[in-house]
């Protein structure tokens, strides 16, 4: 690991949290890429606990082949216990230390990552933010994986679940889903959930048993706007688009007072939470990716804005050139308004002014960006 590595062009050097399926084939290419760093003199500093806490094995199992560099044999099965299920709950982290820019090179762009069959990714908090971790913390919690004769545990943040909560399903095909707790059974092996959400509605509901806390992630901190989304009837892409649309008119115009400026700063940073919801439909999705990028540029997110445009970019090459839709058009919009670029206007304006589309709230879109010096 490189020594004590600041912040390039006056960035910050902070702990990210990235996680990474196989530590020992990511370990060994981060040391490669540590190595070619020094010449540069962008260097970071990496921490992969999966390997650093060493594995322990009764004295039943040990066996005298076994290099005793990796493996300690206590008598007690509960330590050999309580070691596995830290190494099991840390096996997937990757902590590096760097500045933002030399972290998202190493996601997004090193050519190691880049084509991987299992990429290096960064870990989003429930705020849908980079999660970091504070220095001395970070300092402490090496040295106790470092140190053998440390004894601790790494579990869930406690946080109360009720019945009727809504939680996201994090494993399995349901993964992602938005769903209720429909029970809580308190067992020897710990809490137990039943969840489910409608298929059909009205009609049909998947449950889902058997879940532990460690398999669902909570909603404690949504908005109330994105609180009111969850209620049947409601439909996010609606209340996202016209409160979009409210703001342009009001940026376009440049009639909006300063407790309006204030008012629409909080509503965008409630969209941006937007991109915790699940939609049903591919087209969906699309409508809505491209609402989040204008949002994020509304806001001047350059990391969301980047990380949006690509994701915009890569739908598009993905739909028919030859069947233009509305959801094209919705894209095009959104990277005009991400980069500036008069292509996507152009190709915008084009298909309202050919297919005429039934969707008054796009017609507008189109022809507020037209007007755009105020974005």
């Amino acid at each position: 690991m490189s020594e004590n590595p600041s912040g390039q062009g006056g960035e910050i050097a902070r702990w990210f949290v990235l996680t990474h399926l196989e530590p020992e084939q990511i370990e060994a290419q981060l040391q490669l890429e540590q190595t070619a760093r020094r010449s540069y003199g962008t260097p970071f500093q990496f921490f992969i606990p999966f390997r650093a806490i060493k594995r322990r094995v009764t004295r039943e199992t040990f066996s005298d082949a076994d290099p005793l560099s990796d493996y300690e044999n206590p008598r007690s099965h509960s330590a050999v216990y309580a070691n596995n299920q830290l190494r099991r709950e840390l096996h997937d982290y990757v902590f590096v230390r760097s500045d933002l820019s030399t972290v998202r090179y190493l996601v997004r762009e090193a050519s190691w990552n880049v084509g991987a069959r299992i990429r290096l990714q960064f870990y989003r908090d429930p705020l849908n933010e980079y999660a970091t971790v504070r220095s001395d913390r970070m300092s402490a919690f090496i040295q106790a994986c470092s140190d053998q004769a440390e004894s601790f545990e790494v579990v869930p943040v406690p946080q109360a679940l009720k019945l009727h909560d809504h939680v996201i399903i994090n494993v399995g095909s349901f993964r992602g889903q938005t769903a209720e707790v429909l029970g809580i059974r308190h067992t020897p092996r710990g809490v137990l959930l039943e969840v489910g959400f409608e298929l059909i509605p009205g009609q049909e509901m998947v449950r889902k048993k058997g879940l532990s806390r460690r398999d669902v992630l909570p909603m404690p901190n949504l908005s109330p706007a994105l609180s009111r989304l969850l209620k049947p009837g409601v439909n996010p892409i609606d209340d996202a688009q016209q409160s979009i649309l409210d703001i342009l008119r009001r940026r376009v115009g440049r009639t909006a007072t300063t407790e309006q400026v204030r008012a629409d700063r909080k509503r965008l940073r409630e969209l941006a939470s937007y991109d915790r919801l699940t939609v049903e439909t591919p087209a969906a999705r699309n409508h809505l990716l491209a609402l989040l990028l204008v949002c994020a540029t509304l806001r001047r997110d350059r990391d969301a804005m980047q990380r949006l445009s690509e994701t915009c970019l890569s739908q598009l090459e993905l739909l028919s050139e030859t069947r233009l839709t509305d959801v094209h058009c919705y894209l095009w919009i959104a990277l005009f308004v991400a980069t500036r670029n008069p292509q996507y206007r152009d190709l915008a304006k084009h298909y309202v002014q050919r297919y005429n589309p039934r969707s008054a709230r796009l017609r507008e879109f189109v022809t507020l960006i037209r007007r755009r010096t105020a974005l």
